[in-house]
Order: C-alpha cells, then sequence, then structure tokens
C-alpha cells in the first residue's frame, strides 16, 4: 500500500471526527447506531477500493471530493435533516478537518528544515508524505516516522478542539439549524473546493520551493479556513437574528390585538361597576344589610380603581396589571408620569410596559412570602428624556447573555425568553437604551427614551 492509499482511509477518519464535532444539532433518524454504522462502514470500503492510477493535484483533489460527496449522501441517510443542512455542517467538517492538516504541514516542514539544518544542508526526505506513492514498509514503525504521528495526533485534537470553542459553541445555542443563505452558503463552498486544489497542488510542488515559501502559504490557507468560518457562523446569526425578529414582530402583533380587547374589557367592567354602584346606593339601600352592601361596594372600587398617569394607553396596562398583582398578592407601587408619552404609538406603550410588568409578576412569583413580592414602578419625564424604571426583588440566579439580557431557562418552545428582547426592541425603536441591574438580591430593568425634540449628542 502506498502512502497516499493508506491516507485516503486516514481521511474518513479524520472527516466523520469532524463531522461530529457539529452535527449533534442535526436531528437523528430511527436507528441511528446502525445508520451510522453502516455508513461508516461504506466509506471506508469506498475510501479502500478508490483507485489511484496517478499521484498528481488534480487528481488528489477530485478523489478527496468525492469521498466528501459520498459521505454527505451517506450522513442525508442518517440525520432527518434538509440538504441543506447537511452540506453546511458538512463544510464546516471539511474545513476543520482541512486546517488542521494545514497546521501540521506547517509543523512538518518546520521540523523537516530543522533536521535539514542540523544534518548540515543535507537533505532530508518526510517520513510523513502522506500524498506520495512511496510504499509503506517496515520503516513506518521507526522512531522519526512515530515521532510524525505524535504530531499529527496532537495537532488534529488541537485544531479540533479550537474548531468547537471557536464554532461549535456557536451551535450549541440554538435548537435548531435552519440556513437560508444559499447563495453565502455556495460561496463557502467554492471557497473549500478551491483551497482543496490549492493545497494539493503545493504537496506536488513544495519540493521545488524553501520552506518558507510553503510555511506561508500554509497560513494562507489556515486564513481562508478562518475566513470560512466566519461566513458560516454569519449564516447560522443572520438566521437567529431574523427568528428573533420574527418572534418579536409576532409577539408585538399579538400585544397589539390584546391592548384592543384589554381597552374594551376595562371600559365594559368600569361601566357595569358604575351601574351597581349606583343600584346599590339607590335600589337596595333600604332592604339589604348595610354591612354586606358595604363589602360589595368595597370590592366593586377595586375593580373600578383606574391608575392615573396622564396617558391613556399607560392607564390601561397599569390598571390592567395591578388587578393581576391584586389577585396574586403582590404590592405593586407606582408613580407615573405619562403626559409626554404621547410621542409613542399606542400599542408600543401597552407592549412596552406589558412586559415590563409582566416580567417582574413572573419573578416575583418565585418568591414564597407574600411581604417580599412587592413590584416598584417609577416613569420620570424631563425637558429632554424620559426615565423608566422596574424594580422587583429575585432569589437565585440570573445569568445574563452576550446581549446583557438575562438568558431564559426555558426551551424556547413558544415566547419565552423574548418579553425582554420586544422591551429592547421598543426602546431601540424610539431611540432609547435598555439595560438591567443585579444588586443584592433586585433585579431592576431601566429604560431611557429621548424626547423627539433632543438626541444624545444635545444632552
Amino acid at each position: 500500500m502506498t502512502a497516499l492509499g493508506l491516507y485516503k482511509i486516514i481521511f474518513i477518519f479524520e472527516l466523520l471526527v469532524s463531522f461530529f464535532i457539529y452535527g449533534f444539532r442535526l436531528k437523528k433518524k430511527p436507528r441511528f447506531i446502525l445508520r451510522t454504522a453502516l455508513c461508516f462502514a461504506i466509506l471506508v470500503l469506498a475510501a479502500a477500493f478508490f483507485p489511484v492510477p496517478v499521484y498528481n493535484a488534480l487528481y488528489s483533489s477530485i478523489m478527496f471530493l468525492v469521498l466528501f460527496l459520498l459521505s454527505l449522501v451517506l450522513l442525508y441517510f442518517c440525520y432527518d435533516e434538509a440538504p441543506i443542512n447537511i452540506i453546511f455542517v458538512g463544510i464546516a467538517a471539511y474545513t476543520t478537518r482541512h486546517m488542521a492538516f494545514q497546521i501540521f504541514s506547517i509543523a512538518e516542514t518546520g521540523f523537516n528544515a530543522l533536521a535539514k539544518a542540523v544534518m548540515d544542508g543535507e537533505a532530508v526526505g518526510s517520513p510523513f508524505f502522506l500524498y506520495g506513492d512511496n510504499v509503506i514498509g517496515k520503516e513506518v514503525l521507526s522512531l522519526e516516522t512515530l515521532f510524525f504521528a505524535f504530531i499529527y495526533l496532537a495537532v488534529y485534537i488541537a485544531s479540533y478542539y479550537f474548531a468547537y470553542c471557536f464554532f461549535g459553541k456557536e451551535l450549541r445555542k440554538y435548537d435548531d439549524l435552519k440556513i437560508s443563505d444559499k447563495s453565502l452558503l455556495a460561496l463557502s463552498g467554492f471557497l473549500l473546493i478551491a483551497e482543496i486544489f490549492l493545497h494539493a497542488l503545493l504537496v506536488y510542488i513544495a519540493d521545488g520551493y524553501n520552506a518558507l515559501y510553503s510555511v506561508l502559504t500554509y497560513c494562507y490557507n489556515i486564513l481562508s479556513c478562518l475566513f470560512i468560518f466566519f461566513m458560516q457562523k454569519s449564516l447560522v446569526n443572520e438566521k437567529h437574528l431574523k427568528n428573533e425578529l420574527t418572534f418579536v414582530n409576532r409577539l408585538l402583533t399579538e400585544e397589539r390585538e390584546q391592548y384592543e380587547a384589554s381597552r374594551k374589557n376595562i371600559e365594559l367592567i368600569n361601566m357595569k361597576c358604575h351601574d351597581i354602584r349606583h343600584q346599590i346606593r339607590e335600589g337596595y339601600g333600604g332592604s339589604v344589610d348595610k354591612e354586606y352592601l358595604s363589602g360589595i361596594e368595597k370590592l366593586i372600587t377595586i375593580y373600578d380603581s383606574t391608575v392615573k398617569t396622564g396617558n391613556a394607553e399607560l392607564d390601561l396596562i397599569l390598571t390592567e396589571k395591578s388587578l393581576l398583582c391584586a389577585q396574586n398578592s403582590i404590592t405593586f407601587t407606582c408613580m407615573a408620569d405619562g403626559k409626554k408619552l404621547s410621542f409613542m404609538d399606542k400599542t408600543d406603550i401597552y407592549a412596552l410596559f406589558g412586559n415590563l410588568v409582566d416580567n417582574a409578576v413572573e419573578a416575583v412569583m418565585k418568591i414564597e412570602k407574600a411581604e417580599e413580592r412587592i413590584i416598584e414602578l417609577l416613569v420620570k419625564a424631563s425637558e429632554k428624556i424620559i426615565a423608566i424604571s422596574v424594580k422587583n426583588r429575585f432569589y437565585g440566579e440570573i445569568l445574563t447573555g452576550k446581549d446583557g439580557l438575562p438568558v431564559t431557562t426555558k426551551k424556547r418552545d413558544g415566547y419565552h425568553g423574548y418579553g425582554l428582547k420586544s422591551i429592547k426592541f421598543i426602546a431601540e425603536k424610539y431611540g432609547g437604551d435598555f439595560n438591567i441591574s443585579l444588586k443584592n438580591g433586585v433585579f431592576g430593568a431601566n429604560i431611557v427614551i429621548f424626547l423627539p425634540s433632543t438626541s444624545k449628542t444635545g444632552v
């Protein structure tokens, strides 16, 4: 067996190990282990019996590409995913393997150059020339070859671990993998194919150039692999951002509908409460126990009370949330000046304050002591800005993501985790800032919105 004949089998192992770094996010088909074992056997046999009539850059590149395409077809047999997702993960896997090989080639070239220098310029051949036509014999067990094999394993393990930290963990954040930008994915694949041919060409002509030239070319190939990674990360992040925007817009649409329904309900309740109070005072004053009537009237007053802030929409949502808090034994204190909120869309006001209070209610509902279930809302307006603050106690640990917002611990099968994103979206829509604070067991959601006549530079 020649070196290249052996390496095309090793190549399958390299590729599959790299693939499984990213494939954990793909949906598996039934009898996955059996399917995987069968595909692995087919790939190894295909690599072992793939003919090598010539040893040149073009044929070697075509051979590895054919084996790569065959692996994609077989992996589609193992995973219940769209072909574009299989291709995406396949490109990431091949790029990882290709980058590891470039790093190993640099190490190999460096050690060979060092050995040549130690031997006073005497030519030193690589004992690990994997693309060569040299026949594998007993020399494969030499100390020199075993040393390079150790370097090979160390480089591949380190490279794969780097790829996992750099890109694999990025995929772990998402529940599913959906790629929509086919043009950018196609560009990634084209660059990878170009890199494969360039590397093979370099391998077969490297003997005619000095070691520095080879190392610089390998470094260029590594940078190209990193560029492919960046493109693939942008594909994933772009899709994720689109999904978040879709969820937030859908949430705002539902809150717009909820706003209209709540407005009508509150108006109807107030009308009915007014009528009942009038009937109690005028119609039943002399025939029913006064203490009993007083209790009913007090109960009606709770539902008839409305928060007055100077803004009808803010009054509506705060009245609704104050009733929610009363029903759940939550102390809700509110000091709000809503007169200057008129420049905001009505449903944005409803959604913004609704999500702020709902987030606080969800947190304090986990507190057993009723006296600690306290929510404080402050809306303060000046000539240039409107400052909004909601504070509540919390127990436990709150983890924050890269965007500074708490990371939800619930599965995103609904709108969990998107309430705060909706708040941030609305604040930024009006040129404002949104941030959270966690101090001494108190969670604070803080918003600063600049009034339309001012700007941040003018403050």
